[in-house]
């Protein structure tokens, strides 16, 4: 794998804790530890993250936008 894909999918990993907490999910992106399956994701441009993941994080980045830019 590149290594500038894995730097932005370790990137992501971690912006993804400042959206959704510290916790860690079963697969995909926010997986604790990935394997030969989220690698090949990864090559993909996958993220895998669930959807309860993709609401929370959507909802934290519009709370976060100013009233002026929604």
């Amino acid at each position: 794998m590149a290594f500038e894909l894995l730097l932005g999918y370790a990137a992501a990993h971690e912006a993804g804790h400042c959206l959704l907490g510290p916790g860690h999910s079963n697969s995909g992106l926010m997986r604790a530890t990935w394997n030969r399956k989220d690698a090949e994701a990864m090559t993909r441009m996958s993220l895998n993250l669930t959807k309860p993941e993709v609401r929370t994080a959507l909802a934290r980045l519009a709370a976060a936008q100013p009233a002026a830019a929604r």
